[in-house]
């Protein structure tokens, strides 16, 4: 497409009651070269945001769609429309991508306001956006635009609709590209089982590695057989081996007990507190003294001794 012819055309058209800032005023011819410059920069843009109608402080000053003057030179009027559509289309990483245009795109109104566009200055206007369209997806900015269209709709940002604007964007350009990516993955694999009706089907599709084999940090390779690899493995069923002789640092070993410390480990104690006594070992009774059978007062005479030979001569005598 010839922008310059494009441009033009439409400095030559007549679109209602709209004012023609491409043909009418001492700016026309800068405006012309702005939009002619604007249209060659995105001619690869996929896509295309349209809106209602140009802005008495956007387009009509500056000749860019969703553009104020002070945005381009940080002179001029500022449009709010404006400032918002193209922070969000930076936010996004769009704004390359982006070919931004109006339904309308000379000014329904005054030099100090807007008004509605007629029916018939949107039917007049809206060539121009389907010759742009052309090979693009089309994203409507508001309800006249949808309309106008046909196309999906988005929130306009005015009146407090910005973050509805970027919401409903982000899900009609990036929702848009991913399922396109699943079709285009369809109809490849529908392609090759028509092709191989026979086989599971592999997509013809060349894989390039610019990775070494090895990372150049890797000292040694072990291969693949040595390793236990894979999503699925069994629980080693051997039981673990526990070490119960527990390996102390030789300096704990060597460690000098500190001031008062005793042996055993007593849960809550302050060692700076007087040792308490030690307890008394609990000991037994002492046995009871067997009783007698003879008491020794009663016994009279000398102790008798039977296994001794002088027994038998002393018990005669004292007969």
């Amino acid at each position: 497409m010839d922008t310059a012819v494009l441009v033009d055309e439409l400095a030559g058209s007549r679109i209602g009651e709209t004012f023609n800032q491409y043909a009418e005023g001492a700016r026309a011819g800068l405006l012309r070269e702005r939009l002619v410059a604007y249209l060659g920069d995105r001619a690869e843009a996929p896509l295309l945001l349209v809106g209602e109608a140009a802005g008495y402080r956007g387009a009509r000053v500056s000749g860019l769609p969703f553009t104020s003057e002070r945005q381009l030179t940080g002179d001029g009027p500022a449009e709010a429309t404006s400032t918002m559509v193209q922070r969000v289309l930076r936010e996004l990483d769009l704004a390359e991508d982006v070919l931004l245009w109006n339904v309308v795109p000379t000014h329904p109104g005054t030099r100090s306001s807007n008004r509605r566009p007629t029916r018939d200055e949107i039917a007049a206007g809206l060539p121009f956006a389907k010759r742009l369209a052309h090979g693009r997806r089309v994203v409507a900015v508001g309800r006249i635009a949808e309309s106008a269209l046909g196309a999906p709709y988005v929130r306009h940002p005015s009146r407090g609709g910005a973050a509805e604007f970027a919401a409903m964007l982000v899900g009609e350009v990036f929702g848009a590209q991913l399922i396109q990516g699943t079709l285009g993955l369809l109809e490849a694999g529908e392609t090759h089982a028509r092709k191989h009706p026979r086989r599971l089907g592999e997509l013809d599709v060349a894989v390039v590695d610019h990775l070494p084999a090895v990372a150049p940090w890797v000292e040694e390779v072990v291969a693949a057989g040595h390793l236990r690899s894979g999503c699925v493995c069994r629980r080693d069923r051997r039981r673990p081996v526990v070490d119960d002789e527990t390996d102390v640092a030789v300096a704990v070993g060597l460690a000098a007990p500190t001031l008062r410390q005793r042996d055993e480990l007593v849960a809550d104690v302050d060692e700076r507190h007087p040792r308490a006594l030690a307890p008394q070992p609990d000991l037994e009774d002492p046995p009871e003294e067997r009783e007698c059978l003879v008491d020794v007062a009663d016994i009279d005479g000398d102790v008798v001794y039977p296994y001794e030979p002088r027994h038998l001569t002393r018990t005669l005598a004292r007969c």
